[in-house]
């Protein structure tokens, strides 16, 4: 028997990506480079690169063009930065935090 999640459309057989590898996209797209978002999460930039490269790897698509200075979205990232936004929204108001 099924639980109510998997018959709700939900995979549960499907590995979701790690929290902190969104979160880490979600403030690269905003801060506009790896260096910056690295600042704002305390963290070193090469740390959200690396997160941001597993993201890719999990989803099996491209989410940033990576320059030396600049990040920019792909038209993949574009799509689902909305989505994951507000995942995190739900997700950090659902905690409190």
């Amino acid at each position: 028997m099924a639980c109510e999640v998997c018959l709700d459309g939900i995979d549960c057989q499907e590995s979701l990506p790690q929290l902190h590898w969104v979160r880490d996209f979600v403030v690269v797209a905003a801060c506009g480079s790896f260096a910056n978002a690295g600042r704002e999460l305390g963290k070193a930039g090469q740390s959200v690169s690396a997160s941001v490269g597993l993201l890719e790897k999990h989803l099996e698509m491209k989410l940033v063009h990576r320059s030396r200075r600049a990040v920019n979205l792909t038209d993949a990232g574009r799509a689902l930065l909305p989505s994951l936004q507000q995942a995190l929204r739900i997700f950090s108001v659902t905690v409190g935090r």
